[in-house]
């Protein structure tokens, strides 16, 4: 395994997913076209999360090849939980008329930390919560089982996923769809939890274990071919009505997992000193972008309210997405705000790891 690579294109593709989970969040062109819409957000932006999912469990196999390394483990894991307290604590402040105006303090008690356990305070955080607790649940099985009870742990999340998600409708007014909707409601939706986080990132952990980007066989291909099978299932499932939500499909995971590879194979083959030079920018503001979207979308909404105005989504979209970068560019400027906001150490002692 050779740790020389590095992966601006991927980075790349991280910054771009920033954005397409900004257009999740947004539906920039319901206004103007539905099936542009539904394409740009539920068939493009769905590969944003996987595609990230799989970043994560690429760079964090070294952790646990050749023996596990518990304090790289331990420095990763704490990281997330950082991050995800105080990004809690941020939105918390956001959504403090939400949780608290017009309702008694131990209610308002009890949903924060019902949301702050099991599901997030605000709609995006999930990620870190969930990638944190999936890295867990990935490392205790490797330690006490091995990868094939990992891929067997894999194939019962995207089970659950499909059914909660794409195909809900097979199993619509059964028990079994009463118990995974109760489920939901007490602990929040699967698509947005560790379930979700599992199979992506042992996707990940797999093509570095195996070094699938070294290897020769073509994928561009195949690539097109995945993402043909993404639309037509995307719209099949739309069609025929047994769709609650698009976060997972079959032929989702066969393109993130294929779309990974075609990119990273780039990276090791064909370095490119342009994007090398813009890499570091194209890491910390895909991280910076998705954290603090929503932030200016609390803020857009509100503005609407009191005007009195519909949402004019595609204006939004665009607005956070400028709003966004550009207040990356100026906190970074404070190094000391940058640093707590994105890369808080009051759990750990010493210094940070990469």
């Amino acid at each position: 395994m050779n740790s020389t690579y590095q992966y601006p294109r991927l980075n790349l593709m991280k910054f771009i997913g920033a954005f397409l989970v900004i257009a999740i969040h947004t539906h920039p062109f319901f206004n103007l076209s539905w099936g542009l819409d539904f394409f740009v957000v539920n068939i493009v932006g769905r590969v944003a999360v996987p595609f990230y999912l799989i970043t994560s469990g690429f760079f964090f196999y070294p952790k646990v090849a050749n023996g596990m390394n518990k304090t790289k483990i331990r420095d990763y894991v704490l990281k997330l939980i950082q991050l995800y307290v105080v990004w809690s604590l941020i939105y918390l402040m956001i959504n403090f008329s939400t949780y608290f105006v017009g309702k008694s303090p131990v209610i308002a008690l009890v949903h924060v930390v019902r949301n702050f356990l099991f599901t997030a305070i605000d709609v995006h955080l999930w990620y870190l919560s969930a990638v944190a607790v999936g890295i867990i649940v990935i490392v205790v099985i490797l330690r006490m089982f091995d990868w094939r009870v990992l891929i067997g742990v894999n194939v019962g999340c995207i089970l659950l996923l499909l059914l909660t998600q794409t195909y809900a409708g097979l199993i619509q007014g059964t028990v079994i769809a009463s118990v995974l909707a109760l489920y939901e409601r007490l602990f929040g939706g699967l698509a947005n939890s560790f379930i979700m986080a599992i199979p992506f990132l042992t996707i990940g952990m797999l093509i570095r274990k195996y070094e699938l980007l070294k290897k020769d066989t073509p994928v561009g291909g195949w690539c097109l071919v995945a993402f043909i099978l993404l639309v037509i299932e995307q719209l099949g499932v739309r069609v025929l009505g047994l769709a609650t939500d698009y976060t997972v499909s079959l032929s989702l995971l066969l393109f993130s997992t294929l779309f990974f590879i075609e990119v990273g194979r780039w990276d090791q083959r064909k370095p490119s000193p342009l994007l090398m030079k813009y890499d570091a920018i194209f890491r910390e503001s895909s991280l910076w972008i998705y954290l603090i979207h929503v932030t200016f979308l609390r803020l857009l909404l509100v503005i609407y309210q009191q005007l009195g105005i519909e949402n004019p989504r595609l204006i939004t979209f665009l607005l956070i997405s400028v709003a966004s970068v550009l207040s990356y560019f100026f906190v970074r400027r404070f190094r000391g705000i940058y640093q707590w906001v994105m890369m808080p150490t009051f759990f750990q002692k010493g210094q940070r790891s990469r």
